[in-house]
């Protein structure tokens, strides 16, 4: 079976018609609770910095300690929902594919359905760890016929009865460009097999997100197993749509240099009139602008034409 990537976005077009109201609203919101709960989160980081610069002393270490905390375990709360939040739009993708009326409620189905989700991201994780498992030994394997840096090759022999005793002291005192330049091939090939090896692993799994927000009653083996065998023969199809979406993703990657730019130009020798907290803080603003424009005018014909793959995809099984 072929997708066509026109013919696709076509009908993605008409089924957004169809919709009462905005398309991009339910993308802008999803984009706008997730930039504002971390925008909030540095704000709070922000904030809280003067008041534990002025609890000094060993009488303020408790008070540091749990400033400092708050935010950590903020972060992780927000950490943790995302998922089921992010898999709320696959929902609402799907909506809009079979022109139903999306609401804002449908952004809350992927806790609703929390249980299945969970269960399905813990057999993906299951799957991709394996497979890494496997690349790395088989990467280890490969590594013993690979030529030896002759420089390591003789600080090894120099030291070869200390490198039996203390494998990891002799490797600390060597130096670390010796060891980056010895190690360098190992991490290319584990890298190159790695990408080899999970790439068509992942769009296996394409429409495993699709299949367990489809039927409320989906489990999570069932969505797994839905997704390997629909997209058998259709994962060339499916990274060319991909490809059809380039400039989505170029889009993507400017905002996410955008995000970094208050590492990058540091990096780059550029120094920032403010402090890293609100450099950090004003970055992240300015990536949330981006998001929250391209979730308007862009996401809802992306995701979808997606869910009209799934949609199309699913009534030919």
């Amino acid at each position: 079976m072929t997708l066509n990537s026109n013919e696709l976005k076509s009908q993605a077009r008409q089924a957004l018609e169809a919709q009462q109201k905005a398309p991009g609203r339910l993308p802008l919101i999803h984009a706008g609770v997730s930039v504002g709960a971390s925008i909030l989160l540095l704000v709070l980081e922000l904030a809280l910095l003067p008041v534990m610069d002025q609890a000094s002393g060993l009488s303020g270490m408790g008070l540091r300690s749990i400033l400092s905390t708050v935010p950590a375990l903020l972060d992780f709360i927000i950490g943790a929902l995302t998922p089921f939040w992010s898999i709320s739009l696959v929902f609402v993708a799907l909506a809009y594919a079979r022109r139903q009326q999306a609401q804002p409620g449908h952004l809350l189905e992927g806790f609703r359905r929390l249980g299945p989700v969970l269960r399905l991201m813990l057999l993906e994780v299951i799957i991709l760890l394996g497979v890494s498992v496997g690349v790395g030994w088989v990467s280890t394997f490969i590594s013993g016929f690979l030529p030896v840096n002759p420089e390591f090759e003789a600080f090894i022999t120099a030291n070869y009865d200390a490198f039996l005793q203390d494998p990891e002291a002799v490797l600390s005192a060597m130096p670390t460009g010796l060891l980056a330049e010895a190690a360098l091939p190992t991490l290319v090939l584990t890298l190159v097999l790695l990408f080899a090896a999970c790439i068509p692993i992942l769009y296996r799994l394409r429409l495993a997100d699709y299949a367990i927000m489809d039927e409320p009653n989906t489990r999570a083996r069932q969505a797994l197993a839905f997704s390997l065998k629909a997209m058998k023969g259709n994962c060339i199809s499916f990274f060319k749509l991909d490809l059809s979406f380039w400039w989505y993703y170029a889009l993507q990657l400017v905002l996410s240099a955008v995000l970094y730019l208050d590492i990058l130009l540091p990096a780059l020798g550029v120094a920032l009139p403010f402090s890293s907290h609100m450099a950090n803080l004003l970055c992240y603003t300015l990536y949330g602008a981006g998001l929250l424009a391209l979730s308007w005018f862009v996401t809802p014909q992306v995701i979808t034409t997606y869910a009209t793959a799934y949609e199309t995809i699913k009534d030919k099984q």
